[in-house]
C-alpha cells in the first residue's frame, strides 16, 4: 500500500497543473533572446522563475508580497528576487522585456486590477510582452478563501479596448496613465472531461485530484469550458 501511496503522490507532483502553466508560457518565449529581462510579478516561492532557469534564461527577477517566498526563491543565487508589493512594484520605467503575473490578478478588485496593469505597463519596454495567467469565471472559483473577483477573457478585452460602444465609454479613460495594450494570443486550460470533486468529503476530494491529474496528463479534458487562461499583451511602442 506504501508504495501505491507514494506512486500517486509522485504522479500528481510531477503533473501539478502551474506545470503545464509554466510550459505555456516557456514555449511562447523567444528561444534566440536568453538574455532577455524577466520579471515574475507575484513569483511566489520561484517555481517558474526556476523553471526559466533551467531553460537557459539568465536574467530574471521575482517580486512577492510574502517574506517566506521571498527568502525560497532567493535560495536560487541566480535569481534577483525582491520583496515588495505588484500595485506598487518600484523598478525604473520601460525596465523588463517580459513581465509575467501568474494567478494574482483574480484576488484584486475591479480598481486594484486597473491599477496591477498600469503599473505593470510602466516597468515594461514598449513592445514588451505582458503575460497573465488567471482563473476564468467557473462555479468552483470561490472555493479558494483568497480569490476576490474572476476575470474571464472578455473583462480584459473591455479593459485594454480604446472603441467607444453606443452603451459605454472605453475604461481605459477613467485613467490617463493606462498603457496601450495589444492582444496577442491566449492559452486556455480546459476541464478534465469527467470532473469528480465534493464539498464537505475529503475523501472523494483526494480521489477527484488522482482522476483529474490523470485526465489532464492524458489530455482528456472538455473543449467546451475551460477555467483557467493564459493571455499574452504587447505594449504598444508609442
Amino acid at each position: 500500500m506504501n508504495a501505491i501511496k507514494d506512486y500517486i503522490l509522485k504522479f500528481i507532483y510531477n503533473n501539478d497543473l502551474r506545470d503545464y502553466e509554466n510550459r505555456a508560457i516557456i514555449k511562447e518565449l523567444p528561444k534566440n533572446k536568453k538574455e532577455i529581462s524577466i520579471l515574475d510579478a507575484g513569483c511566489g516561492s520561484g517555481l517558474l522563475l526556476n523553471q526559466l532557469h533551467e531553460a537557459g534564461f539568465t536574467n530574471l527577477h521575482g517580486l512577492d508580497l510574502n517574506p517566506l517566498n521571498v527568502e525560497i526563491a532567493a535560495k536560487n543565487k541566480n535569481l534577483k528576487i525582491k520583496l515588495g508589493n505588484v500595485l506598487d512594484p518600484k523598478y525604473q520605467k520601460n525596465n523588463f522585456d517580459i513581465i509575467i503575473c501568474s494567478h494574482v490578478l483574480q484576488i484584486f478588485n475591479f480598481n486594484e486590477a486597473q491599477k496591477l496593469f498600469i503599473e505593470l505597463g510602466k516597468i515594461l519596454k514598449p513592445g514588451g510582452i505582458l503575460i497573465i495567467c488567471t482563473l476564468n469565471d467557473f462555479k468552483r472559483f470561490f472555493k479558494h478563501p483568497e480569490n476576490c473577483k474572476p476575470y474571464p477573457p472578455d473583462s480584459i478585452f473591455r479593459l485594454i479596448n480604446n472603441i467607444t460602444s453606443k452603451v459605454s465609454a472605453p475604461l481605459m479613460n477613467l485613467d490617463s496613465d493606462f498603457p496601450k495594450y495589444k492582444f496577442i494570443k491566449i492559452w486556455k486550460r480546459y476541464n478534465p472531461l469527467f470532473f469528480l470533486e465534493s464539498r464537505d468529503n475529503s475523501l472523494i476530494n483526494k480521489l477527484g485530484i488522482i482522476l483529474n491529474t490523470f485526465q489532464y496528463r492524458y489530455n482528456i479534458i472538455n473543449p467546451l469550458s475551460y477555467n483557467a487562461y493564459i493571455m499574452f499583451l504587447e505594449k504598444f511602442k508609442n
